[in-house]
């Protein structure tokens, strides 16, 4: 439920407040649904319509020919660049010429209205008082979750429009309203694949290298919910003369924004992101760590260990993207020594968000229960 005022003061009437209840909004405590068939009906509301009241209050009667609502929603990114260049002028002073560029790409997903009183043609009275005006409008089925970021977003709001004939006299207010699309990570079954990732490095520094460090990082899926524990498979093969004595993991999320400079770029929401570099575009990357876990291990020179690390997966957004915008994530698994410099050995693992978790077909059980997370020893 978004539920916010805005006030538009007249001597005629004011439209007080446009109260929206949004069907596919997952409260933020709700747990996923425990059946197959529960999950598929919640998903199906994404199909189904947003519902809403405007209230018009009015002192006196108001002439008016219609209300309409008109809906809208997109995801736009847009941001500047500003450079500055140095010249020598001829008497030999120098000048500095400053050029801004500005980027910027959309994308809408809906836009449409309808007429909840009135006719077109005519006038008629709006009744002094309040009135309440019930209305509602589909989601498409694709439709994003709403996104905040200072250089992009994924908007959607509702506009109410008293049309009074005379446009500079229309009364009007806006109301944004939040959608959040569960993410079923069942429906993707390549989510399931275990994946693995492997990197080596000659630790120390030049002309002191103290030999290879390799470390193999295993998960047995790639897809994820909020507060579910990975389990993280390592072997650390340490054929240096140092002990490998510190373990650093953490779940990386990068968002990535895509603009154009000249023009913009007619894009779908059924396109996925535009990986391949395109002419006159600019991109922004932003990265943030969650989840930070330090632990000390102990693997001595020349040996190879083999450990089992289990990660609780923090509470973030669900992974997304379309042809402008991306929201992915990263495992971060690190290991080094604190006997020598430039010691760090990193490998890196992808990871899908989700909100709704695999679940076991035949009898639809509900998910299992992951084991309590093992006490690690403290960092020293």
């Amino acid at each position: 439920m978004h539920n916010e005022q805005y006030r538009h003061v007249d001597r005629e009437a004011v439209i007080e407040s446009i109260d929206i209840e949004s069907l596919e909004k997952l409260s933020e405590n709700q747990k996923p649904p425990k059946t197959r068939r529960s999950l598929r009906e919640r998903l199906d509301h994404l199909k189904k319509n947003v519902q809403g009241t405007l209230l018009i209050k009015s002192q006196e009667a108001l002439n008016a020919r219609q209300v309409l609502i008109k809906i809208h929603g997109e995801a736009r990114n847009s941001w500047s660049k500003t450079t500055e260049s140095a010249s020598t002028n001829s008497d030999g002073s120098t000048s500095t010429t400053t050029s801004t560029t500005y980027y910027d790409s959309t994308i809408e997903i809906l836009s449409g209205e309808s007429r909840v009183w009135g006719v077109c043609v005519g006038k008629s009275e709006i009744p002094a008082g309040e009135l309440r005006l019930d209305f509602s409008f589909n989601l498409p089925p694709n439709c994003l979750s709403t996104f905040h970021s200072f250089d992009g977003k994924i908007l959607y709001s509702v506009k109410a429009e008293v049309d009074t004939g005379r446009w500079n006299f229309n009364k009007t207010t806006t109301s944004e309203f939040t959608v959040v699309k569960p993410c079923d990570l069942s429906l993707n079954p390549k989510l399931l694949a275990a994946h693995r990732a492997e990197k080596s490095h000659n630790i120390g520094i030049p002309l002191f290298r103290k030999g290879n460090v390799t470390l193999t990082a295993t998960i047995s899926k790639i897809g994820f919910v909020p507060n579910e524990t990975l389990n993280i498979n390592l072997i650390v093969n340490n054929a240096s003369k140092r002990k490998v004595d510190m373990l650093e993991i953490s779940l990386e999320g990068k968002q990535e924004l895509l603009a154009f400079e000249f023009g913009k770029k007619q894009y779908s929401i059924e396109d996925g992101f535009q990986n391949e570099k395109a002419r006159f575009d600019e991109r922004k990357i932003s990265s943030k760590h969650h989840g930070k876990m330090k632990c000390a291990i102990s693997v001595q020179p020349h040996c190879t260990e083999s450990l089992a690390i289990p990660f609780e997966i923090p509470c973030v957004p669900s992974s997304f993207e379309c042809a402008i915008s991306r929201l992915f994530y990263v495992l971060n698994v690190s290991i080094r020594s604190k006997e020598t410099l430039n010691s760090s050995t990193s490998c890196q693992l992808p990871i899908v968000i989700g909100d709704i978790g695999f679940e076991k077909v035949g009898e639809y059980d509900p998910p299992p229960v992951y084991a309590e997370k093992p006490k690690m020893k403290p960092a020293s």
